[in-house]
């Protein structure tokens, strides 16, 4: 509900509270502190033109204008049934492909329009007023599945089963899930066993397109699990995980997936084609990521769009960070980018941005149980390449003699 946003001299949130105060279009503001996004980044005053639900944040300070505050409506009775349970005062934020005012008060007219939509898998009705005392009420259809949050003008409902049903994530079998990333060349051999504890995980090697033979990035990987559905993993995982790291020249052939989709955009060998689709840019809480691979000469291994690509995790709701700091296992790789290519990319933990470039070269923090490494690019200058976050606690499948 942001219509203006802008930086504060002063660390003072009773200035944003007085110009929210003195704007007739102002309902409510969130005054953030300074170095919320970074060391010496300026507080920051949203003002806004509704009331939004309060989340906790410590970097937050927020108010409502007296005469704002609205009053939530009665809640409706139902009239049809859908075959979709209600949460009553539930709102599930995000995931919005379609939305449309309501003639009818009536959040059973939305969920029907859910279970006759393919693409649904989730609804948020809106009561009437929440805009306005003469607002309609409002349908927004969504295309997985949002974590629930707290809301008194909202009804909400999940198609099939209540999130609280699905399968919980297996930490120590995340499909695709990348491990023990390293450049042969700029870093060395990490030495790691040759066959790990673990039956499921596999050796790759993607090569540097200016190394000589056998030259270049290698990992290990978990095996995927096509037939799983990605929205209902990577909704219980936190942002920044790498899956199904591949160079699309150099791997052409090979079987490198997450839930069955290929990020390099090509049919990995021995998967259904079926009704999946491959090279997506967004599959439910996982976006795919093109890093690339400098080598300046032959054309044919210059031409854009050759290189690393990978699907990275993108779940900003995540909220179970303990476990992911406890399970989540060692070697695990978070927010690669490469310098050059993908230069304003970051990773977020624990609500907070952090870039593996500048922890590498100035010291920046790291997120918690993560080291930042830098295995470089040899087609690039001094400092260019690729960057990414090591997880240094968790399971280790390499015992005993990593």
């Amino acid at each position: 509900m942001n219509y203006k946003t802008y930086p504060l001299s002063n660390a003072d949130p009773q200035v944003c509270a007085v110009d929210c105060a003195n704007d007739p279009n102002c309902k409510a503001f969130t005054y953030v502190k300074p170095g919320f996004r970074g060391e010496n980044s300026d507080p920051e005053c949203w003002l806004k033109n509704g009331v939004p639900d309060p989340v906790s944040s410590d970097y937050c300070i927020s108010g409502v204008k007296a005469e704002s505050e609205p009053e939530p409506s009665a809640n409706p009775t139902p009239s049809s049934t859908s075959g979709i349970k209600l949460e009553n005062n539930i709102d599930r934020p995000e995931m919005n492909y379609k939305s449309y005012p309501l003639s009818n008060a009536d959040p059973q007219v939305c969920a029907l329009d859910c279970a006759n939509d393919p693409n649904c898998r989730a609804f948020t009705y809106v009561k009437p007023g929440f805009r306005g005392s003469n607002s309609q009420p409002e349908c927004w259809l969504k295309n997985g599945i949002p974590n629930p949050v707290p809301s008194n003008y909202c009804i909400s409902g999940v198609k099939g089963k209540a999130a609280s049903e699905y399968e919980k994530v297996d930490w120590n079998n995340i499909p695709g899930l990348v491990l023990h990333l390293f450049h042969n060349v700029n870093q060395g051999d990490p030495h790691l066993m040759a066959i790990p504890s673990k039956t499921n995980l596999h050796f790759l090697h993607g090569g540097d397109l200016c190394g000589s033979e056998g030259e270049g990035y290698s990992w290990w990987m978990m095996d995927d699990k096509p037939e799983a559905n990605a929205t209902d993993w990577n909704r219980q995982l936190p942002s920044g995980l790498v899956l199904a790291l591949i160079h699309s020249l150099n791997q052409y052939y090979d079987n490198i997936s997450t839930f069955g989709y290929s990020a390099s955009g090509y049919l990995p060998s021995g998967l259904p084609a079926g009704p999946q689709r491959f090279g997506v840019s967004d599959i439910g809480y996982i976006m795919k990521e093109d890093g690339g691979d400098l080598c300046p000469g032959p054309e044919e291994i210059s031409v854009a769009g050759i290189g690393y690509y990978w699907y990275e995790t993108h779940n900003f709701d995540f909220k179970n960070w303990d476990d992911a700091e406890t399970y989540l296992p060692m070697g695990t790789i978070l927010g690669l980018k490469h310098s050059r290519n993908q230069p304003d990319k970051t990773v977020t933990w624990r609500d907070q941005q952090y870039d593996p470039v500048k922890s590498f070269r100035d010291g920046a923090a790291c997120p918690p149980t993560f080291i930042a490494k830098n295995g470089g690019d040899l087609g690039g200058s001094e400092g260019e390449g690729f960057y990414w976050y090591e997880k240094v606690t968790g399971p280790d499948f390499f015992m005993p003699s990593s």
